[in-house]
C-alpha cells in the first residue's frame, strides 16, 4: 500500500562452487582407476592450488591508491562540470555539455547542507525520461524538496575503452568470457565525485534510477536516512540484501549508504576498478571480502576464485554461503560485538537482524526497531523506506 503511488506490485526490491570443485571432480574420476597413493597425491595437489587469499593493510592501501589515481580523472571531470539540472514539464535541461557530469538537481526548495545527500545515476536524459524512471525521479526530487536535502544525478558513461576495460586485483581476476562491462558500476564514480569534490557531504544515499521513496518516508519524520545511519556510528557503509529472486546475496548494489571517509573513497575506487561483466555486484562483493581481510591485516582469508564469475558468486554455495560460514570469524578478528545478525548463521538466507562487519552494517529484510525495512521486507505486507521495481 505504501507504494501505490507508482502502481507497482513490489515495495522493495554459498564451501564454494569454484573452479577447484570442477577440477576436483575431474581428478576424482581419474584417480578412481589409479592406485590410492596416486589419488592422495592428486588431492593434496588440488588443496595446494586452492590456497587462500589474504589482504594485508599495506596491500589494501597500495591497491586503493592506484585505483583512486585511475578513477579521479573521471570523477573530477564530472564534479567540475558545474552542472545544474532543471525539471521542465516532462523533460529536464542541464547547464553542462560535458560527457560526464554530476548534476545538482534544482528541486525548487531549500537545502540543509548537514543532511544526507541523495544520489542517482543514469547514462542519459533519454533514459531518465522513460516511463517508470521518470516518475521515480520526480519522487526523489519531491522527497528531497520536502526534507530539505540535496539531490544529485550522475549523467553519462565513460567511453567503451574505459568502461569495458578489466583490471585484475590481487584478490579478484575477472574470468567472464563475455565482452563488455555493465554501466551500473559508474555509480561508484558518483560517490567519488561527491566525496572528493570541493564541498563534500558527510553522507550519501545512492538509490537506483527506478527506485523511489515510499509513503512512509514522506509521512514519518522519524524515518530518515539519518536515522538509518544512526544505527551504527562505526559503520561507513550500510546496505541490505534482496528478498526477491534466486540465490540470496550479501549486499545489493541498488541502495547504499556511505559516510565520507578515507575508507569509502578507497572502497568505491576499488569497486570501480574491479568491473567485470554484466553485474556490478560481483566486484562489490569481492571488494567487501577484501576489505574484511584487510581489516584483520590478512588474518582472515577467503578463496578469491569465488569472484572470477558472477555465476560462481551468485550461487547457493557462493558469496552468501561463505559470509554465513565466516561472519563470526570476521567479527571476532576485528573485535566486533554489536549486531550479530541474529540466526543468520543457522538460516543462511536472509538476515533477521543487522549484521555488523568491519566498516559495514548489513541491514535485514525486516524492520529494525522503529525503522521499516530499508528497501526489501520478507513480509510483503509491511512498508519499506524505499520501494524498488525489482
Amino acid at each position: 500500500a505504501a507504494c501505490r503511488r507508482l502502481n507497482t506490485q513490489h515495495c522493495s526490491s554459498s564451501a564454494l562452487i569454484t573452479h577447484q570443485i570442477i577440477i576436483f571432480e575431474r581428478l576424482r574420476k581419474s584417480a578412481q582407476s589409479r592406485e590410492p597413493p596416486m589419488r592422495s597425491a592428486l588431492l593434496l595437489s588440488l588443496a595446494a592450488s586452492a590456497a587462500a587469499t589474504r589482504v594485508t593493510k599495506d596491500q589494501w592501501q597500495s591497491e586503493a591508491q592506484a585505483a583512486l589515481n585511475d578513477a579521479r580523472p573521471l570523477s573530477l571531470e564530472a564534479a567540475e562540470s558545474g552542472c545544474v539540472l532543471t525539471i521542465s514539464g516532462n523533460r529536464v535541461t542541464t547547464t553542462s555539455d560535458s560527457p560526464l557530469k554530476l548534476c545538482r538537481v534544482d528541486h525548487g526548495g531549500d537545502v540543509d547542507a548537514s543532511k544526507t545527500v541523495i544520489l542517482a545515476m543514469v547514462d542519459s536524459t533519454k533514459y531518465l525520461e522513460t516511463r517508470g524512471n521518470w516518475e521515480a525521479f520526480l519522487n526523489k526530487a519531491a522527497y528531497c524538496r520536502k526534507t530539505k536535502r540535496a539531490l544529485y544525478l550522475w549523467l553519462g558513461v565513460p567511453s567503451s575503452d574505459i568502461l569495458d576495460a578489466r583490471h585484475a586485483a590481487p584478490w579478484a581476476t575477472c574470468r567472464d568470457r563475455r565482452e563488455g562491462n555493465t554501466l551500473n558500476g559508474v555509480k561508484t564514480l558518483g560517490f567519488l565525485a561527491l566525496f572528493e569534490g570541493q564541498q563534500p557531504p558527510d553522507s550519501v544515499l545512492y538509490v537506483d534510477a527506478d527506485a523511489w521513496f515510499s509513503d512512509v518516508a514522506f509521512a514519518n519524520d522519524q524515518v530518515t536516512p539519518e536515522a538509518y545511519l544512526a544505527l551504527s556510528s562505526d559503520s561507513e557503509l550500510l546496505g541490505n540484501q534482496n528478498r526477491i529472486g534466486g540465490p540470496k546475496i550479501p549486499m545489493n548494489g541498488g541502495l547504499i549508504f556511505a559516510r565520507k571517509s578515507r575508507f569509502t573513497s578507497q572502497f568505491f575506487a576499488l569497486w570501480w576498478r574491479g568491473r567485470c561483466g554484466k553485474k556490478d555486484q560481483l566486484p562489490l562483493w569481492a571488494t567487501l571480502f577484501a576489505s574484511w581481510s584487510a581489516a584483520s591485516d590478512g588474518a582472515y582469508d577467503f578463496d578469491s576464485s569465488l569472484f572470477d564469475r558472477y555465476a560462481v558468486a551468485h550461487n547457493k554455495r557462493g558469496a552468501l554461503h561463505v559470509l554465513q560460514r565466516d561472519a563470526a570469524r570476521i567479527r571476532a578478528q576485528s573485535g566486533i560485538t554489536a549486531f550479530d545478525g541474529g540466526s543468520f548463521r543457522e538460516t543462511g538466507r536472509l538476515l533477521e537482524k543487522p549484521l555488523a562487519l568491519p566498516h559495514v552494517l548489513l541491514l535485514p529484510s525486516a524492520p529494525v526497531g522503529s525503522l521499516p525495512a530499508l528497501r526489501s521486507d520478507a513480509d510483503g505486507t509491511r512498508p519499506t523506506f524505499v520501494c524498488h521495481t525489482r
